[in-house]
């Protein structure tokens, strides 16, 4: 992308100036939203996550007591689980959408 003097970008009294902001500014909390309820929201489910290594020194991760507990709540409650399951998701997405400085 070229930027001059009659880019949108260069212009703050541009109409798509006010857009390009709003989208970052947006990716950004979605992020930070997404990292902070994976520390503390999701942050059990993430700690029961194990880690193995079998004989030949091949390691895996062992994901079984998320699902698990996922499975639990959306027992206890379909739509309630399901939501949760959704914003687990998310949150997962929305890590990666900031960048590492």
């Amino acid at each position: 992308m070229v930027l001059g003097p009659d880019s949108f970008l260069s212009n703050p009294e541009g109409g798509l100036s006010a857009a390009v902001l709003n989208i970052a500014y947006q990716t950004l909390v979605n992020g930070i939203s997404g990292q902070l309820l994976l520390q503390t929201d999701y942050k059990p489910l993430l700690d029961s996550i194990q880690l193995t290594i079998n004989a030949n020194g091949v390691a895996a991760l062992d994901v079984n007591p998320i699902i698990a507990t996922l499975q639990t709540q959306y027992d206890a409650n379909a739509e309630q689980g399901a939501a949760y399951m959704d914003d687990f998701a998310r949150a997962l997405k929305q890590r990666q959408a900031v960048p590492k400085y």
